[in-house]
C-alpha cells in the first residue's frame, strides 16, 4: 500500500487557490486523504527534488512495460 506520494505543484496535484483552513477542491489532493496517502510537495524552486521526481517518472516511462500494473 502507498504510504506518501511526492509531487511538484502542478495543478493535477495541488491546487493553487485554497479556502478555509487551508483546504482545496482538488481531486487528487481529496483522494490521497481519502485513501490516507500523505502528500509530500515538492518546494518551489527546487531543482533538486523536481530531479528526483522526473528522474521517476523517466524510469517508470522505460520499464512500465515489464509489469501488469503500476
Amino acid at each position: 500500500m502507498l504510504r506518501e506520494v511526492l509531487t511538484d505543484r502542478g495543478t493535477q496535484f495541488y491546487a493553487s487557490k485554497r479556502v478555509n483552513e487551508g483546504n482545496a477542491e482538488n481531486g487528487f489532493e481529496l483522494f490521497l486523504k481519502d485513501q490516507g496517502i500523505k502528500h509530500i510537495l515538492a518546494r518551489v524552486k527546487h531543482p533538486q527534488t523536481n530531479e528526483k521526481l522526473e528522474k521517476w517518472y523517466d524510469t517508470y516511462e522505460k520499464h512500465r512495460m515489464e509489469y501488469e500494473t503500476f
